[in-house]
């Protein structure tokens, strides 16, 4: 009772701490909840028996030959179970390995006219068992899951070796089983879980003592156990030369030490084992390593735009044609009607700046005979001198002595010589070009 107590005092510290942790939320929204790996758990709940009464050799004190002494027998105590789980190469199927104490608090019984105890109804027993375990839904996708279990399993009766004459009575102490069971798994954190499931648990072979139910060997009915008095016999009656002869069933079913046929072979030797277990299991799954996104990655920075450089186009000049001016015979004086034509070129002159002007001065061919060539310089530098004083810039104008015209006279003309050929022109053009005409000496 002891052991008994200190168990389910285990159970239920497990079960409150298990209370108190933190709440058990996924690790984030695309990684779910954590798997829960290997596990180690305890639990505790009741184990029924149901089956045949081993323990008694006859039909049983004040119920001769009833058959409630031979196969109706339940009874329910608490039990303690604690197990080792491991995945299979997946979250849903899992191994488990499970070794429990049931039948505890039961002592022995009384009523019973044979030495000793039966295995399955009375002191403790132990089972030893193999699981495969499939959750119905993965752990990852939700902190209860639901799960179902079958394997194989042993009970040993009387572990701890109380009923010292068991074997001698010929009662076996072990019995294999094929559990079935359902249960559901509660994560309450990472490595932290509390589970409630029920099992019956289906036994395969005879268990239980050697002996008949239908007075077969060692049958021993009431009140004879084959021994006198003083007799080695009283102190071991079990011994073969001192069993009584069995009775003759067939011939007189209702003598003691026989027992009615109730048609239900099932537990007349076999048994069942039902159990309903609450429990908590600790995981040692390490910490899920926590996501670090990689860092940005910046786009590469645009190609620079290739700075346009505006190459400057030298200003065109649009001036095609400027005013000539004419001179009286022998004279390099302008004149007002001279003066009037330049005043119109020094205005566009000023409109333009990009234009540039050579001055060419001219003189007729009775004039080169007795004035000579100088007249015409004289003529064109009159010009210039004019322009210069209204303001044109010095480098903006070049001039040149043409020399002798031959133009062709008209008959018109008065006076001598010819007044075409006494002339200067004021020839616009690009400065550009005006600058490359000078450095080619032309």
């Amino acid at each position: 009772m002891i052991r008994s107590l200190i168990l389910l005092s285990l159970a239920a510290g497990l079960g409150a701490g298990a209370v108190a942790q933190p709440a058990y939320r996924p690790i984030d929204e695309d990684a779910g909840y954590p798997a829960p790996g290997f596990r180690i758990g305890l639990a505790a709940g009741a184990m029924t028996y149901f089956g045949p009464d081993l323990l008694n050799v006859n039909t049983g004190a004040g119920a001769p030959n009833s058959v409630d002494n031979q196969d109706a027998v339940t009874q329910t105590r608490p039990a303690v179970t604690g197990f080792l789980s491991f995945p299979l190469g997946t979250d849903r199927l899992y191994g488990r390995a499970q070794l429990g104490i049931g039948n505890l608090g039961a002592d022995y019984r009384e009523d019973v006219p044979v030495v000793g105890a039966n295995p399955f109804l009375t002191n403790e027993w132990l089972i030893a068992e193999a699981d495969l375990l499939f959750n119905i839904i993965s752990p990852r996708s939700a902190p209860v899951v639901p799960y179902l279990f079958t394997g194989v399993g042993m009970l040993v009766a009387d572990p701890f070796g109380q009923d010292s004459d068991l074997d001698a009575l010929g009662h076996d102490r072990t019995a294999l089983y094929i559990p079935a069971g359902v249960g559901v798994d509660f994560r309450v954190t990472r490595n932290l879980s509390l589970f409630l499931e029920a099992a019956v648990r289906f036994g395969v072979d005879r268990p239980g003592r050697a002996y008949s139910f239908s007075g077969g060997p060692g049958a021993i009915p009431d009140g004879q156990n084959g021994a006198s008095a003083g007799d080695p016999c009283e102190r071991k009656p079990w011994k073969p030369e001192c069993q009584p002869k069995p009775p003759d069933c067939p011939e007189n079913p209702n003598q003691p030490g026989c027992v009615l046929d109730d048609g239900d072979t099932r537990h007349d030797d076999r048994f069942d084992v039902g159990s309903l277990m609450g429990g908590v299991a600790i995981g040692f799954a390490p910490a899920p390593v926590a996501y670090i996104p990689p860092p940005p990655v910046e786009p590469p920075p645009p190609p620079p735009i290739p700075e346009i450089v505006e190459i400057p186009v030298a200003p065109v000049c649009d001036l095609v044609e400027l005013n000539s001016v004419y001179f009286e015979h022998g004279s390099a004086t302008l004149s007002a009607g001279a003066r009037a034509l330049l005043a119109e070129n020094l205005h566009l002159l000023r409109e333009n700046p990009e234009c540039c002007i050579f001055i060419d001065g001219y003189t007729d061919a009775s004039e080169a005979d007795r004035f000579g060539l100088p007249l015409a310089g004289r003529r064109a530098q009159a010009v210039y001198d004019y322009y210069l004083q209204n303001g044109i810039s010095a480098s903006r104008m070049h001039v040149r002595n043409r020399g002798v015209s031959m133009p062709d006279c008209d008959k018109e003309d008065e006076g001598p010589g010819c007044q075409r050929g006494r002339r200067v022109e004021t020839i616009p053009m690009d400065c550009e070009r005006f600058r490359m005409l000078l450095e080619s000496g032309m």
